[in-house]
């Protein structure tokens, strides 16, 4: 695979040592971001954030970000991206943060990121009548006693977040719902830690949670269908919020490296699924699922969900709506 790094580091090779000198990147400086990205350039690009003002790395990612023909990766030995799991929503393929540029790029870690993009482009897009062929299940339990930290296993991941966020914070700002925000992660974190479930990735305004796969009728639907029917009584009585709130959820299973707290090394075709689930699919207010998860739900539950068309190549379900 053909790779190019953008960079204004003029001691960048040194952290190109460990790749194979054929597997090296061409580094080119920033300047040539928009020329490459005009010209249709479909390969790797890794974008360093080295000493560039902000105003300038995010015009430029924002370009790299929006081509539909290149790949782009993220080095950030600075640390100055407060929300990396933003960057993989709107399609990043890595992120490289301070801790692990330490070690460079490496052969094996660009070995992840080729076979990430292989996935993508060799499935089957939502027109095609081919099947795509789902990775292996790796059921591990009912609970998180045989997990090993780096190891990949099956889950379910549970997309949570706030609708009207961009409104929410031009109105409020920032610093104004900074407790509501902390009170609701946190309210999130209780709810679900009753079903022995585990925040995993969280930005300001939602994230995703983990459910144990143990291949049998989930209590994962269960728990957020009692979650959309309790944000009412959220509302009520423990939100900090200046407003009534309104939540978007969905619900995924699929393969996933467990890192409890390095989640900026994940890169993974399922974490990128449910996030598009949630934030492209899911309606203001509302919970859906995959196919592949709803093969699991409860059966008393099975009622309460009706079709809702399909997303990507899945057939889908929506919660009905609780109150009118």
């Amino acid at each position: 695979m053909q790779i190019l790094l953008f960079s204004d580091n003029k001691r960048i090779s040194e952290k190109l040592a460990a790749l194979p000198r054929a597997q090296r990147p061409e580094v080119l400086p920033t300047s040539e971001v928009a020329k490459t990205v005009r010209r249709g350039y479909s390969g790797l690009i890794y974008f360093d954030l080295h000493k560039l003002a902000q105003a300038a790395y995010k015009r430029l990612l924002a370009a790299l970000l929006k081509s539909t023909t290149a790949h782009t990766g993220i080095i950030d030995s600075a640390g100055v991206v407060k929300d990396p799991a933003e960057l993989f929503h709107r399609g990043a393929v890595d992120y490289i943060g301070k801790a692990q540029w330490a070690a460079g790029l490496t052969k094996a870690r660009v070995g992840r990121v080729a076979a990430f993009i292989e996935a993508f482009r060799t499935a089957p897009d939502a027109e095609s009548e081919e099947k795509v062929v789902h990775r292996t299940q790796i059921a591990f339990g009912s609970d998180w006693s045989s997990i090993t930290h780096g190891q990949e296993y099956t889950f379910y991941l549970m997309f949570v977040e706030l609708d009207g966020k961009e409104e929410m914070e031009k109105k409020y700002g920032l610093r104004n719902l900074g407790a509501a925000l902390l009170s609701f992660k946190e309210y999130v974190g209780d709810f679900v830690s009753d079903y022995g479930r585990r925040v995993w990735i969280w930005s300001k305004f939602g994230g995703i949670v983990l459910f144990p796969f143990d291949g049998k009728p989930s209590e994962a639907i269960n728990c957020v269908f009692r979650f959309m029917l309790f944000k009412h009584l959220y509302d009520i009585e423990e939100s900090s919020f200046p407003n009534l709130i309104s939540v978007r959820m969905a619900l995924h299973v699929g393969n996933v490296m467990y890192h409890p707290d390095q989640t900026d090394q994940v890169i993974s075709d399922t974490l990128n699924r449910t996030f598009h689930l949630g934030q492209q699919h899911t309606l203001p207010g509302s919970f859906a699922v995959t196919e592949d998860a709803f093969a699991y739900c409860l059966r008393e539950l099975q009622g309460y969900f009706v079709p809702a068309g399909e997303f990507e190549d899945r057939n889908m379900v929506r919660m009905k709506r609780a109150f009118v």
